[in-house]
């Protein structure tokens, strides 16, 4: 029937199509998926959690070109809406941050992100789909983290700068503009950690740590414009 339409009503097809493009997976499905992610964060005893496999930087680095600078803290970074987020929920100064670029020599791979005292903030990830030798996201991140910070222990809040994965959009957008925060085991929480940039946060949390020992607490963002384009923060704490 579909090949049909295509052909001899294209412009019928065209408008169904881009409905299905538009339209959010199933919020039941995200937080059903949030919720298991969740889960499997908070209670080692769960089976059927994936394994990450961590790198280590000296391996990365073989790897890719890496490229770092320190960038002095100050009462007024130039962080956009991260700013506000970190202004209402952290501190009123941001820390020294080091800034970075991971550059893979084989594939278009490419991460940027700044890094500093108990702060992750992911600025943009680029990864060609199932390249057999680019590491997980979340142990690239791990990796560059305990490379700056010493210590993976000390992270206690992961930003990411203006998303803006697809299927995360199409759920953020339909929140509205402003800052929202959200509780860990809300309704709205788990369909958040259940999109693809929940999931990569919460591979840096199952990578990172024994599960169990760990858990995040809450989940905040701020849509500037009202478009849906979020940057987020999603704060840890031990258990």
């Amino acid at each position: 029937m579909s090949r049909f339409f295509r052909r001899f009503m294209p412009w019928w097809w065209d408008l169904v199509a881009e409905g299905r493009r538009d339209r959010p997976k199933s919020i039941d499905k995200l937080r059903a998926k949030g919720a298991r992610m969740a889960n499997f964060i908070q209670y080692p005893d769960l089976a059927d959690c994936k394994e990450y496999t961590q790198v280590t930087f000296n391996r990365l680095s073989t790897m890719a070109k890496f490229r770092s600078q320190h960038l002095p803290g100050s009462p007024s970074p130039p962080l956009g809406g991260l700013g506000e987020l970190i202004d209402l929920w952290l501190q009123p100064t941001v820390p020294d941050l080091r800034s970075w670029r991971l550059t893979f020599r084989d594939n278009d791979g490419r991460y940027t992100g700044r890094t500093g005292q108990h702060v992750m903030i992911i600025d943009y990830v680029t990864r060609p789909a199932n390249h057999p030798t680019t590491p997980h996201v979340g142990a690239v991140f791990n990796a560059l983290y305990q490379h700056t910070e010493g210590s993976l222990d000390s992270l206690r809040h992961v930003y990411l700068a203006y998303v803006v994965n697809q299927q995360t959009h199409k759920l953020l957008k339909t929140y509205g503009r402003g800052i929202h925060l959200f509780v860990h085991g809300s309704p709205d929480y788990e369909a958040i950690l259940g999109t693809r940039t929940g999931c990569m946060v919460a591979s840096i949390i199952l990578g990172g740590f024994p599960r169990g020992t760990r858990r995040i607490t809450q989940i905040a963002g701020n849509d500037r414009t009202g478009e849906g384009y979020w940057d987020m923060r999603f704060d840890i704490e031990a258990i």
